[in-house]
Parts: structure tokens; C-alpha cells; sequence
């Protein structure tokens, strides 16, 4: 939600944002490339104690491939102590179902803009880049290869990097 909030931000004010970065973004309706149903219905999934909720979110933050070479989670993840709220979750879901995107919009967008997009994510799937980077004039667009939706937690340096070259161009 964060990048569609970033992006009503920066069209309704423009004057208040000098650069924009896009993390795991789409522009919203019918054009967005949508997750899977499976990958939808563990974001949504409340049951079960804070250490099992985390688990599962686990397997679709982080790709497969890299859980194995990288097991001890803890150490570069904060392991959720707390569940979400139902209220909580079914409120979010409801403001991203109700949102009406802004695809047909996004090209008045003037600010220099980066989107960073992950290979392997699945929570936003990367072809929504691909859409943000046509409609967005002048738009920088980075691709991390083997990195999924949790892709500051697996290359923290890397991303960092990124946004610092962005910000000081």
C-alpha cells in the first residue's frame, strides 16, 4: 500500500516531493499484474500464534532458494512476537480492493522517479515494474535479481547502494 500511497502523494502534491522511489509498486487497477490466489490467501491467513504467522509469511517474503542458503532468519529478520489483527487485515485488504489505481494518471507523474523491483517476488509480482517504468516519463527502473518482497532484508547493503546513487544524481 505504500507505494500507492506514494504515488496519490506526489500527483495530488507535487510540489512536495522532490524525488520518488517505488518499491514494490503497481499503479493500481485492471493493468496491474495480480499475486496468485495461494499468495493472497497467506497474506490474509490470521490463524495460528505470531511465530506461525511468521513462518508462512516467511515463504513468500523470501525465495525458496535463498531460505535454504540463508536459515537462520533471525538474524537479518525481526521474527513477529504479535498476530495482526482480523479488523486490522480485513481493513487493508478492503482500502487495496477499494482503491481504483492510477494507471491512466501516473504519466504526469515529474519528478525523477526509481522503481526497485525483485525478480522473485510474488507478493508484487515484478511485470508491474515493466508497466510503471513505460508510463512514468524519465522513470529509473533497477531489478534485483533473486530477491523477493523482502529483498532489505536480503541485500540491505546492495538496496542501500541503489537509493544513495538515485538521491545524489
Amino acid at each position: 500500500m505504500g507505494s500507492h500511497i506514494a504515488q496519490g502523494l506526489v500527483l495530488k502534491y507535487p510540489d512536495k516531493v522532490n524525488k520518488l522511489i517505488l518499491y514494490a509498486a503497481d499503479c493500481g487497477d485492471k493493468e496491474s499484474i495480480q499475486r496468485s490466489p495461494q499468495v493472497e490467501q497467506a497474506l490474509t491467513n490470521t490463524t495460528g500464534t505470531a511465530k506461525e504467522q511468521g513462518s508462512r509469511l516467511l515463504h513468500i517474503l523470501f525465495p525458496t532458494q535463498w531460505l535454504k542458503q540463508n536459515p537462520n532468519v533471525g538474524n537479518y529478520f525481526p521474527i513477529p512476537t504479535e498476530t495482526s489483527s482480523i479488523k486490522g487485515v480485513t481493513g487493508q485488504i478492503h482500502a487495496i480492493a477499494s482503491w481504483n489505481g492510477l494507471c491512466n494518471t501516473i504519466s504526469k507523474i515529474i519528478q525523477p522517479t526509481l522503481i526497485i523491483t525483485r525478480t522473485d517476488d510474488v507478493i508484487a509480482p515484478a511485470a508491474n515494474s515493466l508497466i510503471l517504468v513505460d508510463k512514468i516519463p524519465g522513470a529509473w527502473l533497477v531489478q534485483l535479481k533473486d530477491a523477493g518482497h523482502g529483498l532489505m532484508y536480503q541485500y540491505p547493503e546492495k538496496l542501500g547502494r541503489i537509493v544513495l546513487i538515485f538521491l545524489g544524481s
